[in-house]
């Protein structure tokens, strides 16, 4: 009886499961008034949610739905807890659009090991902002866990953490930035996962802590591929297990800036740093340390590629 009670209370779910749509038909403000949105009630558990052109606030309930699209200038201030569980493709994607995080958003079980499969995802020139009293926790994503591309804009303040068992932890191109100031967890784990990916015109500015655990073989702390950017002026720490690469650069125009603070590669095998083309650059005063017990090689540079050191580097343990 508990099991077919069980399957009917699913089945009923799945039947009230819908797209919800904001049309600002209440106070025009708070997610919480049912009369703002289309169905004249809030939305739940296994909708899709769509905030259309206007400015929302999230204060006084703590929704748990299946995704959440912001488009054509939409905006949502977060007070409160939003979570975001179940969708095969996106969590939270902005297009054109904006969040500003004061609270917690949680990710929960996204993606379906596809390449379109992003946690948090912003296009076009959009804008998401973790401040100062905000947490971002993304657990056990399929797929990319921060995307950004085309001019948008990432900005951390609080704290972020993600999980991925497939792809990278964050990822910037086409013009974007993503600015971390707090600190940023990432862990990887099993292969083909990264921490964080600049690439084609992309960066990613680090001046607060940065964190990031992989294991599995092809995996890459940091990589920049195809003119992209890592600026560091904090600490970054490496942990990669079982043939994991610490820093991958490839492309003429790729650049990595250890400006100040400190870079640290602890790998319990692989490779260290690989410079295909593209530059390493270490400011006077900023170091980067490669520890590795078992190393292939600590560090390696091609011809074609540039090193400048006016810091530390230091190989060995």
């Amino acid at each position: 009886m508990r099991i077919i009670l069980f399957l009917l209370m699913f089945f009923n779910l799945s039947l009230l499961s819908q797209t919800v749509s904001w049309d600002a038909g209440g106070d025009g403000v708070n997610w919480s008034d049912p009369d703002n949105w289309n169905t004249n009630m809030l939305p739940g558990v296994g909708d899709s949610v769509i905030i259309h052109g206007d400015s929302v606030v999230l204060n006084t309930v703590d929704p748990v739905i299946k995704n959440l699209l912001l488009i054509n200038g939409a905006k949502l201030v977060n007070f409160a807890t939003l979570t975001s569980t179940g969708s095969l493709n996106y969590a939270i994607r902005c297009d054109s659009a904006s969040i500003v995080n004061h609270a917690k958003i949680v990710v929960l079980d996204v993606g379906n090991n596809e390449f379109g499969d992003r946690a948090i995802e912003l296009l076009n020139g959009s804008h998401f902002h973790n401040t100062a009293t905000a947490l971002l926790d993304i657990l056990q994503t399929n797929g990319f866990g921060i995307w950004l591309e085309d001019g948008s804009i990432g900005e951390n303040d609080g704290s972020i953490s993600v999980v991925t068992l497939y792809q990278i932890g964050v990822i910037s191109q086409l013009s974007s930035n993503f600015i971390n100031r707090s600190l940023i967890t990432i862990e990887g784990q099993g292969p083909f996962v990264g921490g964080i990916t600049a690439g084609a015109v992309g960066q990613f500015t680090n001046l607060g802590d940065l964190q990031i655990k992989i294991s599995g073989l092809d995996n890459h702390g940091l990589s920049l591929t195809n003119g992209g950017k890592i600026v560091n002026e904090g600490d970054i720490i490496i942990d990669a297990q079982n043939a994991s690469l610490g820093i991958l650069i490839d492309g003429f125009t790729s650049l990595l800036h250890q400006k100040d603070g400190l870079i640290k590669i602890n790998l319990s095998s692989g490779q260290g740093i690989r410079i295909f083309s593209g530059e390493l650059k270490i400011d006077p005063g900023a170091a980067i340390e490669v520890n590795n017990p078992a190393a292939d090689f600590y560090i390696q540079i091609d011809s074609t590629a540039i090193f400048n050191c006016d810091g530390i580097l230091e190989l060995g343990n």
